[in-house]
């Protein structure tokens, strides 16, 4: 059952895309064609001129977007009114060519159906050009959008390193922040303020307490609880309550610093430039509290082990303080943004006071990317870096690189636009991988734990199979708008890409779209997990307890797993709504193809059907094909798997087996045949070789009683008398144990009874072996010379 809660809790994530897609296609809004296009000259003029601020083509452009959602509606509402005419029309047949005729009614009917069919399409053709025009003009906004938002990226200003302009950047910051200091003087020294505040006094001290009381001592309480816990430390990701404890460290300070906002906005102390100052408060708390958060939960399991414990812990430690710091100068840099929004500072003067925050970011960032290299360093020395993590790592470090650089020279020669967004991007894009590992990890382990895996594993990335797979790929789909966001792309930018999406592709008079494929995949899912239940039943409930052979029973489990998954697929097209009618023919002519293409794939899936039909081989059946023996493990659609006796695995096209000779020792029974040849000395007596064979069938357990068992006298060999012993036997799978257990009592037994098992001898006899010999070397005797007289 693990694999359909697996299933289910997968699910869950793929029906949320349900709503969106719903949401996308339904639209109850009447469309108006005059007000719209009153809207649309309105449009094209202020797009001809080129003068209205981009705030303002941000209005228009919604407004047309309204509209357009609403043409699209009326398109095709209008279009399933005129199929249904022209239904109607196909229904009286093709019209009499000259000469022949047709009764009155018909030709009447005929007559008041193409006045229906004329009056239908005439606001069909009003919205598709409505809805033509408004995508038009939408195009049109964003390209003068997109001109303002590049020309801004990349306008040159002053250089930041200027001398001459670092008094007038301190003079104004000091400036707007005596400013402010005045505003919040003048709202205390207000009595009417004083009044307010003496009224919301009591929640303001309660919201103020509050806040304090989660920011310090309940935060650092939960802190010392994960740093005493008898588990290893949080930093190496373990099982769900210590991760849910983790992000409370997180989430409770971040409340209390929301509570502390609410009191600051009860007592009323600031204006118009403190209100745009408090703003960001939230956003500074995320900073900060987020970078101490993800400094915490460093994963290192993988990392911080090893024969070199120093270097690994310093690499950890560097990082985490990397982490923080970058936190803190994020959260300060937003606090200074909160106040360029209300001080209207100019460009060289905001340049001058981002300056210092991006060079410290980007010193950050590069240092982020040296630990991320060092880490894979590691691991490849180690040989646990996998394919997929040294590319993410290789990825990260060199973007790092890059943003870390990049970002600090480009607002150094004062293009400052784009130096701030490289590395404030980058760093936000870092931010949401690491959360985004976060949530993945803590949904793997909600998963494992509800499955009762158990909780010894503690690795930093869990097992699991193709689900892992599935719920990163939903993570990285989820991510891939945030990116977009944080590297530039507006939100209007994305929703035109779902619109473009949800509008999908017209084939004939059947319109497909990605609102489909989500209706369609978690009700086919939800089908498929149910098809799998149901089989598990059958094979572990219902046909153990019938008389139906096993054979039998793995041919209906999967024969009825056939017909669910197509059933499955049947409904969820039926659901999504999408007339397929007018693609059969297309479909036809495509299968056609598809058949010629896929001859050999084609016929291997029908002899399978057929192999679980007619059942001529079955699972665990003994067979030998092609010069192959061994027993059947699996049948599947295209091929079936056989297990040889050296336990390796053939795979056999079912078209193979249907077409070819097979042998199968198992077929209808276990019983088979065992044969043990022996050959005896001339001069034994036969009858006693008959005897003492007989005997030794006779008492194996495995043997037969009927047939009983019987010796063949083979004929007269070269040296031997040949004999045979031949038995049919329980069970065939034991054929070569039977044999053995023979071969050992003909031994024993021919020695009790004197009876002689002959073997060839040869006596061989080279000839001139002289020649085989090395040749002896001659001797030569020294002349002895005469002694003189």
């Amino acid at each position: 059952m693990t694999w359909l809660l697996k299933r289910l809790t997968i699910t869950l994530g793929v029906v949320a895309f349900i709503a969106c897609a719903a949401f996308a296609q339904n639209s109850n809004n009447a469309f108006d064609i005059e007000q719209f296009r009153e809207l649309a000259s309105r449009a094209e003029s202020v797009v001809s001129n080129g003068q209205a601020s981009t705030e303002a083509l941000e209005i228009l452009r919604s407004d047309l977007v309204k509209y357009r959602a609403q043409a699209l509606s009326s398109q095709e509402a209008r279009a399933r009114r005129v199929a249904t005419v022209q239904e109607q029309i196909a229904v009286l047949g093709a019209v009499p060519e000259e000469g022949q005729q047709e009764t009155e009614q018909v030709t009447a009917r005929r007559t008041e159906l193409n006045g229906q069919l004329a009056e239908a399409r005439a606001p069909l053709i009003v919205s598709q050009e409505a809805f033509r025009r408004a995508g038009g003009l939408i195009s049109e906004i964003d390209k003068i959008i997109r001109a303002r938002n590049t020309t801004a990226l990349l306008q040159l200003d002053s250089s930041p390193l200027n001398p001459k302009l670092w008094p007038n950047a301190l003079s104004a910051f000091t400036k707007y922040i005596g400013e402010i200091g005045t505003e919040v003087k003048t709202q205390w020294d207000s009595a009417t303020q004083a009044k307010v505040r003496k009224q919301n006094g009591p929640i303001i001290l309660i919201l103020i307490a509050l806040s304090l009381i989660l920011m310090v001592p309940v935060r650092n309480w939960v802190t010392r609880g994960l740093e005493t816990a008898n588990d290893e430390s949080l930093r190496s990701i373990g099982d769900v309550p210590r991760l849910l404890a983790s992000l409370a460290v997180f989430l409770l300070p971040m409340f209390g610093l929301l509570l502390l906002v609410a009191a600051i906005e009860l007592a009323e102390l600031f204006a118009l430039r403190g209100d745009l100052l408090m703003r960001s408060v939230p956003i500074m708390g995320l900073s900060f509290f987020g970078a101490n958060w993800l400094a915490r939960n460093l994963p290192q399991g993988k990392i911080y082990s090893g024969d070199n414990l120093g270097e690994e812990a310093g690499l950890v430690v560097g990082g985490q303080r990397t982490i923080v710091a970058i936190g803190i100068v994020m959260a300060v840099f937003y606090f200074v943004d909160g106040l360029s929004k209300g001080a209207e500072w100019p460009t060289e003067i905001l340049s001058v006071i981002r300056f210092p925050f991006i060079v410290l970011l980007g010193y950050g960032v590069f240092r982020l990317g040296r630990k991320i290299k060092k880490v894979q360093t590691l691991l490849n020395a180690r040989e646990e870096q996998t394919g997929i993590r040294e590319n993410i790592s290789r990825l990260l470090s060199g973007a790092c690189y890059i943003a870390g650089l990049g970002g600090p020279l480009l607002a150094a020669f004062g293009y400052s636009n784009a130096g701030a967004t490289l590395i404030f991007s980058m760093v936000l894009t870092l931010a949401l991988i690491a959360a985004l590992f976060f949530i993945y990890i803590l949904l793997v382990r909600l998963m494992l734990s509800g499955l009762h895996r158990s909780s010894k594993q503690q690795e930093d990335v869990p097992s699991g199979g193709l689900y892992k797979v599935l719920l990163a790929f939903l993570l990285i789909c989820f991510a891939v708008p945030l990116l977009a966001l944080i590297w530039g792309a507006r939100v209007s930018d994305l929703t035109n890409v779902w619109f473009i999406l949800n509008e999908g592709i017209s084939l004939g008079d059947t319109r497909i779209s990605v609102s489909h494929f989500l209706i369609f995949i978690p009700i086919f899912f939800i089908g498929y997990t149910i098809t799998r239940l149901m089989q598990t039943a059958l094979r572990t409930a219902v046909l153990p307890n019938t008389k139906i052979e096993s054979g039998a029973q793995n041919a209906l489990v999967t024969g009825f797993g056939y017909i669910g998954i197509f059933l499955s697929a049947l409904i969820a097209i039926m659901t999504t709504g999408l007339d397929l009618s007018n693609l059969a023919i297309v479909a036809g002519a495509l299968s056609v193809g598809i058949g010629f293409g896929l001859q050999a794939i084609v016929s291997n899936f029908v002899s399978g059907i057929i192999l679980l039909i007619e059942r001529p081989v079955k699972i665990g059946d003994w067979v030998e094909v092609g010069g192959n023996s061994g027993n059947i493990s699996k049948i599947s659609v295209r091929s079936t798997s056989i297990e040889t006796f050296d336990r390796a695995t053939v795979i056999i096209p079912n078209a193979d087996l249907i077409a070819g000779t097979v042998t199968n020792w198992t077929h209808d029974n276990l019983r088979g045949r065992v044969k043990a040849p022996v050959g005896v000395a001339y001069g034994t007596d036969p009858r006693l070789v008959e005897e003492v064979l007989l005997s030794i069938a006779a008492e194996h357990p495995n043997v037969l009683k009927l047939p009983k068992p019987w010796v063949v006298f083979k004929g007269f060999g070269a040296d031997s008398m040949d004999f045979e012993l031949r038995a049919i036997i329980r069970d065939v799978n034991n054929v070569l144990d039977t044999l053995s257990d023979f071969n050992y009592a003909i031994v024993e037994r021919f020695t009790e009874e004197g009876i002689e098992i002959p073997f060839a001898q040869r006596e061989v006899r080279i000839k001139n072996a002289q020649d085989f010999l090395p040749p002896t070397p001659k001797t030569t005797r020294k002349a002895v010379p005469k002694p003189k007289k």
